[in-house]
């Protein structure tokens, strides 16, 4: 019974040895997974892979194809011994000057020899660096690293050498098209550069491409900043011209010019690239319009002057204010030149006052009105007179932040003041029928007004006091010390006569 129990046992163990032999008999060795080519300096490529899995120790060695896709051939160029060597470097295989794609596949005896499927297929990158159509700029090309399909969320990192030894990244390209491309900008005046692409494969390592570069020079202008304004500053009446800075890396300073009949002169050099405004000190603005525009310039100076690139496209012009007033009226019309070349135009204008009252006390800004981008003018109306206003327009981009203030005017509504000491001297019988005049004037008063004369008869008529009458009137101006009238109205032998003298302002008040 106990041996008949133990050959039972005897034949499941061997049966279990059995189907582990014929499992062992019938494994196979997977290819390696490649996962990386890079280019030496010399042109030399290196694969790196990771070893497949072989328990049974039934590996015999890996051997290494090289594939031309352009004709689809193979050819191989070597074969590795050992399971646990992960790179294999293809010897004068000239990746500086073509790119090259590889396979692997690992041959077996589990009983008999047998070879694997070949792994996926992988390149070198072969770069290829040249100027750009576009002066400037360089242009990086290189192939993908990867025939047939593999995904990855790596990009390619694209290095740049400058000055010698130093790398950094200059840009990244997304990893998916069959043929890559990259624009480079110059900002180095004149100098040797050096590129190579970098992607980071399965298992930590990197495809690197050849590195290639040429002496390069910065062709391009540098780019014009774009103008936000121009104002007039309401104290001194300067021009004040304020920018957007320039886009450009190598941006050194700004060329200030002034627009002047449709010609553009340089009038001042900023050697600044973080200006953003710029104040004219010779400016004119508070009493003509003036326009500016402003160029950038980049590091590479000519003769150690600036290369400025183009202007920005349109001169912005100060706003000119100005007021019509009306002696004796208290309203005030104001008008100015419309602001102009911003991209959506004029919201609207705001117009503000500041009084100063005839004891010289001066009140705040305020705000009179508010009208639409398309209109210049504006009423003033309930003005003191007397006072003298300050006026000063402020226009408001539509859609944007930007503002323009004009220059400040003065407008004095004044009241005609009135003469001091204006009498009769004398009247004086020259005839039985004429009587000379003869009035003193207050000749320091600065307006000029209108001198009536009037009469009457002395004594009482049937119905009371006889009625002063107009006889005459004179209008003089700033100076008149004496003025004289003669009356021949009259009949000297047998009536006696008042005469009186009234001071009419040019508001047309008895003053």
């Amino acid at each position: 019974m106990f041996f008949r129990k133990f050959a039972v046992e005897m034949r499941k163990i061997f049966f279990v040895l059995f189907l582990l032999s014929a499992f062992g008999l019938s494994a196979q060795v997977d290819p390696p997974s490649l996962n990386c080519a890079s280019v030496l300096n010399n042109g030399d490529i290196t694969l790196n892979w990771e070893a497949p899995s072989d328990p049974n120790g039934e590996f015999v060695n890996y051997e290494v194809f090289q594939y031309l896709p352009g004709i689809e051939t193979s050819t191989q160029i070597g074969t590795v011994g050992n399971i646990n060597t992960t790179n294999f470097t293809h010897l004068l295989a000239g990746g500086d000057l073509s790119a090259s794609c590889y396979y692997v596949i690992t041959n077996y005896n589990n009983g008999t020899l047998q070879s694997s499927a070949s792994s996926d297929t992988i390149c070198s990158m072969l770069l290829d660096v040249s100027a750009s159509i576009t002066p400037g700029f360089v242009t990086l090309g290189w192939n993908t690293t990867h025939l047939g399909d593999y995904t990855t969320t790596n990009e390619y990192q694209v290095l740049v050498e400058f000055p010698a030894g130093v790398w950094t990244t200059a840009g990244t390209v997304p990893f998916g098209q069959p043929y890559n491309v990259f624009e480079y900008e110059v900002t180095e005046c004149s100098a040797l550069l050096n590129f190579q692409i970098q992607l980071q494969g399965n298992g930590g390592c990197f495809f690197t491409s050849n590195i290639d570069g040429d002496l390069f020079t910065d062709d391009n202008d540098a780019a014009a900043p774009v103008i936000n304004a121009v104002s007039v500053d309401s104290l001194l009446g300067d021009a004040i011209l304020s920018w957007t800075p320039s886009i450009s890396d190598d941006l050194a300073g700004y060329i200030v010019y002034e627009c002047i009949n449709g010609f553009t002169f340089s009038i001042d050099t900023i050697w600044d690239p973080t200006a953003t405004s710029y104040t004219n000190t010779a400016s004119t603005a508070n009493i003509q319009v003036e326009g500016y525009t402003i160029a950038a310039f980049d590091d590479c100076l000519e003769m150690g002057e600036p290369d400025p690139g183009p202007a920005a496209p349109a001169c912005h012009e100060t706003i000119l204010l100005s007021s019509l007033w009306s002696a004796c009226q208290t309203s005030v019309e104001l008008s100015w030149n419309p602001y102009q070349f911003w991209t959506n135009g004029v919201e609207e204008y705001r117009i503000y006052a500041q009084e100063e009252d005839a004891n010289g006390i001066l009140y705040g800004s305020e705000l009179l009105g508010v009208v639409d981008g398309s209109q210049t003018t504006f009423l003033h109306e309930g003005a003191n007179l007397s006072s003298t206003y300050r006026y000063r327009v402020e226009a408001f981009e539509l859609g944007g932040t930007a503002t323009s203030a004009s220059n400040t005017i003065l407008q004095l509504l004044f009241y005609p003041a009135a003469p001091n000491g204006t009498r009769i001297i004398t009247a004086t019988v020259s005839n039985p029928d004429e009587i000379s005049i003869f009035v003193d004037l207050d000749e320091t008063i600065p307006s000029t007004n209108t001198y009536i004369l009037e009469k009457k008869q002395v004594g009482e008529s049937i119905i009371g006091s006889f009625p002063w009458e107009e006889i005459n009137q004179s209008v003089q101006g700033p100076g008149s010390a004496l003025l004289d009238f003669v009356d021949l109205d009259v009949e000297t032998s047998q009536t006696q006569y008042d005469y009186r003298i009234i001071t009419r302002n040019a508001c047309d008040v008895n003053v």
